[in-house]
């Protein structure tokens, strides 16, 4: 996730001037419902305090013992987000309210791909049976029941998941970083008519993994989407930095601007600290952010995408600090440009890695 400048322990001085990134905005849905298996389409539950996901253990709204379950999720982005937004990071926010399930299970978000209503309809009890669909709600057969049908029983959705969600037996969780979770939230932003949210499923292979989790009708829990993004011009950190052997530090990155914003032309200052001391090291730099990481060793993980693209070499103080920079091409287009600095260290695979930095060029 995007850190902020005041978690590492870059001095002010180098930092000022910089425009910072970090701008981060949590939404809640604009609609969620369930989507009931159901023969018929005639069970929903689109204004119910709770969304369901999973297959339960017993019958109910007309529906038959181990009938699957699964949430769709709407959210604004465009509206939320300034025109020209870069998204660099997102994660989903969920509260399991019960289950019968004795273990954790995983739930599966796919990119919904037609509209979809939420619809009024509040169930009785705590909802797991849905109630009488009425006009306008989506149910398992119906994205707006009674005469507009799903092209497939139990929604319309990518049939590669976006991420997933660890569902736990009680309790919140949020999605872990994925490129495909960015690309939505980014796609959404830039054309909001492709916006239909997310569907989230388990495998549906085992019967009662079902979690009662609680929707934006509920007074506390709600799914939230919080989504991380930079403007063109701007500067930022990302990712976690990495042990130095030996020592109880991590390897740490700051980045600074010149004043105002990032143009063509401009030089954007690099400040390694706390790193390998009195060592070789090199800035790498790469089109793009990984935001998942791609996990190198224990507690070290690269964020780069491929190609990377070799920067300068620099060598640490007896200190672990030193300085590099990158000077951005007259012309260059608003292109997210990502850094990361790897230093020789006495480890076992010989080298550690800091945090990244971002820049968007103007």
């Amino acid at each position: 996730m995007i850190t902020s400048f005041t978690q590492t322990s870059i001095a002010a001085a180098v930092l000022a001037g910089a425009s910072l990134a970090q701008s981060v905005v949590t939404l809640s849905p604009v609609q969620d419902t369930t989507l009931y298996q159901n023969a018929t389409g005639s069970v929903a539950n689109g204004s119910g305090t709770r969304v369901f996901i999973g297959r339960n253990s017993g019958g109910g709204g007309g529906g038959s013992a181990n009938s699957r379950r699964r949430a769709i999720v709407q959210f604004d982005v465009a509206a939320a987000l300034p025109a020209g937004a870069v998204v660099v990071d997102a994660a989903l926010e969920l509260t399991v309210e019960q289950t019968s399930a004795t273990q954790p299970t995983t739930a599966f978000a796919h990119r919904v791909t037609s509209a979809w209503l939420e619809g009024s309809v509040v169930a009785q009890g705590s909802g797991g049976g849905g109630g009488p669909a009425v006009a306008g709600e989506s149910t398992w057969l119906h994205r707006d029941y009674p005469n507009v049908l799903w092209a497939s029983a139990g929604g319309d959705f990518d049939p590669t998941p976006s991420f997933t969600v660890q569902l736990p037996l009680v309790g919140p969780t949020a999605s872990a970083p994925t490129a495909a979770l960015v690309a939505d939230v980014q796609a959404w932003a830039d054309n909001p008519t492709s916006n239909h949210g997310w569907l989230l499923k388990t495998d549906e292979l085992q019967p009662t993994t079902a979690r009662r989790c609680w929707s934006r009708e509920a007074s506390s829990g709600q799914p939230k989407l919080t989504i991380s993004y930079m403007l063109p011009g701007s500067v930022g950190l990302f990712g976690q930095r990495c042990p130095v052997a030996g020592a109880t530090q991590d390897f740490s990155l700051g980045v600074g601007g010149n004043g105002g914003p990032v143009t063509g032309g401009a030089t954007v200052g690099l400040f390694y600290v706390t790193g390998p001391t009195n060592s070789l090291g090199a800035t790498i730099f790469s089109l793009g952010i990984e935001p998942a990481g791609v996990q190198l060793f224990g507690g070290c993980a690269g964020y780069l995408r491929a190609p990377l693209i070799p920067g300068s070499t620099f060598v640490t103080d007896a200190s672990g600090t030193a300085t590099a920079a990158v000077t951005i091409p007259i012309g260059a287009p608003s292109v997210l440009l990502a850094a990361q600095g790897v230093a020789l260290d006495p480890s076992p695979v010989g080298f550690t890695l800091s945090n990244a930095a971002l820049i968007l060029p103007q």
